[in-house]
């Protein structure tokens, strides 16, 4: 695939609308997954987050000609391969071009474990780290041997800000889905418990009121309006 001609500018502000114009990260996989495959060999395009200790990691997204999709498949790492990928991750600050998956055993064994054993395949990894903090990775893959160039990974590398962005945001966003989650399940409960609380402490239920209560129990199952007199 031959590199279009395109100035570095262009391409970083198109990318950058692309990658930063929604807080779905499913969307924005997939709009980027589109305008890149323009540029660079790509069948598909995912986004990973690595644990702290680098005990496992998360697939939170991918995007290919079908569409984008949240994931969220979580992948513990054996010890052993642990040991190898905190090892290489202090080397491994700018895109790394595999241009044959199989004689790289690291990438190796990171495609066999999220189940893309594919040894005739190209990829590109590029880390994600703001501030010196590592929190995820961007994958592209393309089949057969030797599809990137420096010149593919030069473009990659001009997205890492907007793909660092994307990553923070979609991270925040799935926080806050959580909490409204958690405030809807806590308003349930806790009106469900001042129901049973005021049903519980009607003053005259048992006395004066207990014919006006009876007449109550008759329609409080109904959803029409009723008028006591």
């Amino acid at each position: 695939m031959e590199l279009m001609e395109i100035s570095e500018n262009d391409f970083f502000r198109q990318a950058t609308i692309r990658i930063c114009g929604s807080l779905e990260i499913d969307q924005t996989m997939f709009r980027c997954f589109q305008y890149l495959k323009d540029f660079i060999p790509l069948d598909e395009i995912q986004l990973f987050l690595f644990n702290e200790d680098f005990s496992g990691m998360r697939s939170v997204a991918t995007a290919d000609v079908s569409g984008g999709k949240e994931t969220g498949r979580m992948i513990p790492l054996p010890d052993n391969f642990r040991e190898q990928l905190i090892e290489r991750s202090k080397a491994f600050t700018k895109v790394k071009i595999f241009n044959q998956l199989g004689l790289e055993p690291l990438a190796l064994k990171i495609f066999s474990t999220l189940g893309r054993y594919i040894p005739d395949s190209s990829a590109m990894l590029l880390p994600l780290i703001p501030g010196g903090i590592r929190i995820g990775t961007v994958v592209t893959t393309a089949p057969g041997k030797n599809r990137y160039s420096d010149d593919h990974g030069r473009l990659l590398t001009l997205l890492h800000d907007p793909f660092a962005l994307a990553m923070s945001s979609a991270l925040r966003h799935e926080e806050v889905r959580k909490l409204k989650d958690m405030l809807a399940d806590d308003n349930q409960y806790l009106t469900q418990e001042l129901r049973n609380l005021t049903d519980e402490t009607i003053v005259g239920a048992e006395g004066g009121l207990k014919n006006v209560m009876d007449l109550v129990q008759q329609v409080a199952l109904r959803d029409n309006p009723v008028l006591l007199l």
